[in-house]
């Protein structure tokens, strides 16, 4: 027996209200010289550790249990024992230690470990065979400057795909020193990519995809580059973001004018439960937020659909509670229209959901309806739902 959407809500309250849900999760790992050195030494040690006790652990066990000893500590990423460097110094430390794991490396073995992952960091020789052909010095350094930033967020194949990606999206369109500047651009959208595009923040709008994002974000750099400067907090570069950040708001101004363009184009019954999908997913946002309370929400969801007329029966709509789910999800923790920009796929894939399903009946009464007559709602609405 399926669920109603309402009995969800109460669910959904009883376990998160009270809790302050993170506005985003940050991403607290360190990926620098400094704590791939941490790494390497973790695994050297390990490695020495084998060797000395003369245990015939694999290297693929020995990796494993690096990673989670990495997995413990605070502020480094346990996909840096995946990097072939760390690996490399990893080994020249086994070997330095020989049969002596206690013994401290020394000020001239460290610096030179960390001259070999200042080498690999600035290293684009695989993209030259990539690609087939020898780089330029112009095109070198911005592959080194491309790869240099990727390389603060990823390791091993993920940062290769940073690269590769960046470099296509970047020079199909522009020359090497517009292009040049177009890196950051292109990193926040590869970041955003990363996290499924939930977030509108710094006033950057949610895109289709990352080509998509990029190229606005592009074409946002080129409008303002008059202001564009490398030295952050100075009057320029405040009009460099201002202008930047207007355009970025007439593209989601332009996007929510051609949604609503189709939003009116629909049935009648499908704006209707669209309607009801937005108001119940905001209150589950809010509930699961703690922000509401379940007898709070009882009554804001009465006043709205009152307000809209819309039919309680909605409350048990199969697509509305498909649909109110996703706005719940995408709008937290703010909870409202204004938290984030629904992307047009977005849009037009919970319309088809709202076609597609049909409400139940419950002798023309909802769950909700019914309960809201009870004494008890909460306890109520368990009964309704058994």
């Amino acid at each position: 027996m399926k669920i109603s959407f309402t009995k969800k809500i109460l669910i959904i309250g009883s376990i998160f209200c009270g809790l302050i849900s993170p506005i985003q999760a940050a991403d607290t790992f360190e990926i620098s010289p400094r704590s791939k050195l941490r790494a390497a030494s973790i695994y050297g040690v390990e490695l020495c550790t084998n060797k000395q006790r003369n245990l015939v652990k694999s290297k693929e066990k020995i990796i494993k249990s690096v990673k989670s000893k990495l997995e413990k500590m605070n502020n480094i990423s346990p996909d840096l024992i995946k990097d072939k460097i760390v690996i490399k110094i990893g080994e020249n430390i086994s070997t330095y230690k020989g049969n002596d794991c206690s013994k401290k490396l020394s000020r001239e073995f460290i610096d030179e470990q960390y001259d070999l992952v200042r080498e690999d960091i600035s290293s684009v020789e695989k993209y030259e065979k990539l690609i087939g052909k020898k780089f330029t010095p112009e095109l070198k350094s911005f592959y080194q400057k491309l790869r240099s930033r990727c390389s603060n967020e990823y390791v091993g194949k993920d940062l290769d795909e940073c690269v590769t990606k960046g470099a296509k999206l970047i020079l199909s369109r522009y020359d090497l020193d517009f292009g040049s500047d177009l890196v950051s651009d292109y990193l926040i959208c590869y970041e955003r990519r990363i996290k499924n595009y939930k977030w509108a923040y710094d006033g950057y709008p949610i895109y289709e995809n990352l080509e998509e994002c990029s190229r606005n974000n592009f074409a946002a750099t080129k409008s303002c580059y008059e202001y564009y400067t490398y030295y952050t907090g100075t009057p320029k570069w405040k009009k460099f973001v201002d202008c930047t950040l207007s355009i970025r708001k007439q593209y989601q101004e332009n996007t929510q004018k051609n949604m609503l363009a189709d939003f009116r184009k629909l049935p009648q019954e499908v704006k209707d439960k669209y309607k009801a999908a937005r108001h119940i997913g905001f209150v589950m946002c809010r509930i699961k937020v703690g922000k509401l309370n379940n007898e709070e929400s009882a009554k804001i969801l009465t006043n709205e659909f009152k307000k809209d007329k819309l039919p309680m029966v909605l409350f048990d709509d199969e697509g509305v509670s498909l649909v109110s789910e996703r706005i719940a999800e995408a709008t937290e923790p703010d909870c409202t229209d204004n938290s984030t920009i629904y992307t047009k796929s977005f849009y037009q894939e919970n319309f088809l959901s709202l076609q597609n399903k049909n409400p139940k009946e419950n002798n023309n009464q909802s769950s909700h309806q019914i309960c809201l007559k009870a004494a008890d709602y909460k306890g109520c609405m368990k009964y309704q739902n058994r």
